[in-house]
This record gives structure tokens, C-alpha cells and sequence, in this order.
């Protein structure tokens, strides 16, 4: 039997033991979309796969899902047939790909309502999958806090009549329908609203609350992750504090780089913005190493300081025109997302951006570059501006303005596996000036290499 943290406030874990979630806002999802709402509860599965598979990865070792309250009974018979249909379907087709991952699987609740076939396959997979040991997922159906307690009280009057005349706490927990797992490390509810919904009443006492505005079908690894940014805010400042005494040393921003360095450095950094990092964000990928994500930020601020400091030697111009180039497309972004967006960027990163910002962000800058053209000498151009040339240089500053969302989202997503919103409060003082150069950090290594191989 596992002792009861109401004992005493819970121990403060880097990955919390016991996950337990309500999967809110299938339908809104669906109507945002204007789909059916059995569009919605077809994607939340799918969220469920994504988050048990983040779980396993994590160490987490129980997980409970909020799948159907007592008081689900309520909605449209049509939809809770659906969802009985959607049951059927997961029992049928993810109880054995559990079992295949070492997964117990476990449902809590008075599943005497459900029809016979439902619970025959729930006591097939919970007897298949018994002895599995990896990750022990509940899902509470037909399931309420209070009924929970209500059947917990009778089990133990049964048992021991003389409780009756009174008991303690703790005589109670072995009856609980989760009396198998510890209680709940940390509490996660999607959806935008605040409150407990009936949902392990008696194990929630000292457990830590998250809520979300985030929709469950929008939920995944990313928005689970409780990994942090700290450390690939330390390699940024270790780096920097490097390359300050290499510039004391002789390599101040007036003197350039030797090619050969510059090329290298700013060309593998652009690939990784280009190739890499848009396949991380849409995968979710972490750093578990504290090493690994100090490396990784120490290469940025690198290669980024390496950008800064060719483009001030051969083109100041140039430098001023990308800083211009990134903060007009973020400018353009907030505002064309607050005006249009409907469809988000990347919800479970950053949620209050939309593909309508991207897009204003991407004719903004585009009108920014057609006005550069026009002052193209005094940045250091010497050639002949052809439709060819003006098409390119479009294209080049479309791919700037493109990686700086890339970067801005990049961070957003360390930031969001560490559970912070601001950078300022991963590092005390740091005073959130990584918000504000990230997208930089991204656009600045493709920039270095247009200003060698096209300004002379």
C-alpha cells in the first residue's frame, strides 16, 4: 500500500510519478474546424497516444485519463453512443499495442452501466496486460470523485462494521478504486476551464494544478514536456562570456572572420535552422542531457556572434536591414493574428500565434524588401538591379523573415518543456532579453552568408 502524501506535502520531483489529466475541449475543437463533434473525440485519441507515448518517454509511471464522467450520461444519446463506439474501437485496437510496450492498462468507475461488450473488453485487457510494469494507465469511466468515496465508505463498512462507530482517513484509502497507485503528482485539465469536475476528489489534496487553454486534441509531447530551458540559457551566457574575452583578444565586431570559418560556422548553423529545427518543433523532439542542452545553446549564441560579426565588418547596413527584417515581421505577426487569426500556428508552443500572422508578417517584410531595393547602394550593392536580382533578394528576406518564427518558436518550446513563460524567469535577472533577440539567433547565420557571397 503507498503512503498517502495528504501525510505531508508531497516530495518536489523532477518528473512527476503520477500524471493525472482531464481531456477537455474535443467538441470546440471540432466546431472551431466545423466538423462533427465525433471529429474531435476521433482527434483526442489520438492525443491520448501522443501523451502516453510522451509519459513512457518522461519515466512518468502512472498515468489516469478523465475519459467519461458520471455526468457524460447527460449529453445527446447520439453522442454518447459515439463515444461508446470510439471506447469499442480504442479497447479493441490499443490494448494489445499497450500490452506490446509493456503498458498496463486499468479502468476505475462503475462500469456496470456500460453494455456487456464494453466490459468484457475491458476485463480482457486489463487481465492481458497485468503484469506489465512500464506505465499504468487508468482510464476513469463512468466514473465520479463522490461515487468513489460513497463505494470506498461501503466496502470498508462491510469489512469492518465496527468503522461504523468511526475511522481515520488513512482506513479508508485501501478502498478507494485507486488504492493501487500513489496519488496524483501533478493535475492537468485542457480546455480553458478551472475546476475539478468530480475527478479524484479524495487524491487531489496536495496535488499540483495546470491548467490550459489549450484544447485536448491540440495537446501533445511538447505541451507535456517538464524538461528546461535553463541549461541551454546557461550555454548561451558560458558562450558569450567566451567570445567577450576572444574580442578582447583581437577579435572585436571591425575585424572579420576568415572566410573559410565564416562559411562553416554559418552555413551548418543555417542548415539547422533550415532542416533541423523545423523537423524538432513539429516532432516535439527533447534534450534530456543538461550537458546537451548547454551545447546546444552554446553553438547558437556561437555561430549567431559569428554572423554579427561579418556582417559589421563587411556590410553595418546589411545588419541593420535583418534587425528591421525581424522585428517588422514580428510586428506584422502580432497584429494580422490579432485582426484574422483562426488557425494556430503552433498551439501547444505558442498559442497566441496563427498562420494568418505568419502571413502578414510575410507580406509585410516583403513590402520592406521592395523598399530596400530602392536604398540597395548604400548597403553596400555594387551590381546592376535586374527583376532577376529583386525576385532573389525577395526571396532571401522572405526565408530571413521565415526563420526568424522559426527561432522565436524554437525557444518558445524550451521554454514550454521547462513550464515558464517568460525567459526572464528561467534565469533570475535575466529580464526575458532572450525573448527578444531568439528570432535573431535564427535568421542571423543565413543572413552572414548572403552578405558574403552577395555584397562585395
Amino acid at each position: 500500500m503507498f503512503t498517502s502524501s495528504t501525510r505531508g506535502v508531497p516530495e518536489v520531483r523532477d518528473v512527476p510519478r503520477h500524471v493525472a489529466i482531464i481531456m477537455d475541449g474535443n467538441g470546440r475543437w471540432a466546431k472551431q474546424r466545423l466538423l462533427p463533434r465525433v471529429a474531435g473525440h476521433r482527434r483526442g485519441v489520438e492525443a491520448v497516444r501522443a501523451t502516453v507515448r510522451a509519459c513512457v518517454e518522461r519515466g512518468v509511471e502512472f498515468l489516469t485519463l478523465f475519459a467519461f464522467s458520471s455526468e457524460n450520461w447527460r449529453r445527446p444519446a447520439d453522442e454518447v453512443s459515439i463515444l461508446m463506439q470510439i471506447f469499442i474501437r480504442a479497447l479493441e485496437q490499443e490494448v494489445v499495442k499497450l500490452d506490446d510496450n509493456d503498458i498496463r492498462f486499468k479502468v476505475v468507475g462503475d462500469v456496470s452501466r456500460f453494455e456487456p461488450k464494453i466490459r468484457e473488453l475491458i476485463a480482457a485487457g486489463e487481465a492481458l496486460t497485468a503484469s506489465n510494469s512500464r506505465l499504468t494507465l487508468t482510464v476513469a469511466a463512468n466514473y465520479g470523485g463522490r461515487w468513489d468515496i460513497a463505494q470506498a465508505v461501503q466496502r470498508l463498512l462491510s469489512a469492518r462494521p465496527e468503522a461504523a462507530r468511526g475511522f481515520i482517513p488513512e482506513a479508508l484509502e485501501p478502498y478507494l478504486s485507486m488504492a493501487y497507485a500513489p496519488e496524483p503528482d501533478l493535475f492537468i485539465r485542457t480546455g480553458g476551464e478551472q475546476r475539478f469536475s468530480n475527478f479524484l476528489l479524495w487524491q487531489l489534496a496536495y496535488t499540483e494544478l495546470y491548467f490550459t487553454d489549450l484544447l485536448w486534441p491540440d495537446f501533445d509531447a511538447a505541451a507535456l514536456g517538464w524538461r528546461a530551458a535553463l541549461f541551454f540559457v546557461a550555454g548561451i551566457l558560458i558562450a558569450g562570456l567566451a567570445l567577450l574575452f576572444s574580442a578582447s583578444a583581437g577579435f572585436a565586431p571591425e575585424h572579420a572572420w576568415p572566410a573559410p570559418i565564416v562559411v562553416a560556422i554559418c552555413g551548418v548553423a543555417a542548415l539547422f535552422w533550415l532542416l533541423v529545427a523545423p523537423r524538432w518543433l513539429y516532432a516535439g523532439w527533447q534534450i534530456e542531457s543538461r550537458v546537451g542542452l548547454a551545447l546546444l545553446g552554446s553553438l547558437v549564441l556561437i555561430a549567431t556572434w559569428v554572423a554579427v560579426v561579418q556582417m559589421q565588418a563587411r556590410s553595418p547596413g546589411m545588419l541593420l536591414a535583418l534587425m528591421a527584417i525581424v522585428w517588422i515581421a514580428d510586428t506584422a505577426a502580432y497584429f494580422a493574428g490579432r485582426r484574422f487569426g483562426r488557425h494556430k500556428l503552433a498551439p501547444s508552443i505558442s498559442p497566441g500565434k496563427s498562420w494568418e500572422g505568419v502571413y502578414g508578417a510575410l507580406i509585410a517584410v516583403a513590402v520592406y524588401a521592395l523598399l530596400l531595393l530602392w536604398f540597395a547602394r548604400d548597403f553596400g550593392y555594387s551590381g546592376d538591379i535586374t527583376v532577376s536580382v529583386a525576385a532573389m533578394w525577395l526571396a532571401v528576406v522572405l526565408i530571413l523573415a521565415g526563420l526568424s518564427v522559426v527561432g522565436d518558436l524554437f525557444e518558445s518550446q524550451l521554454k514550454r518543456q521547462r513550464g515558464v513563460k517568460d525567459s526572464g524567469r528561467v534565469l533570475p535577472g535575466h529580464g526575458g532579453v532572450l525573448d527578444r533577440i531568439d528570432a535573431l539567433t535564427a535568421a542571423m547565420p543565413a543572413a552572414a552568408l548572403v552578405a558574403h557571397y552577395m555584397i562585395r
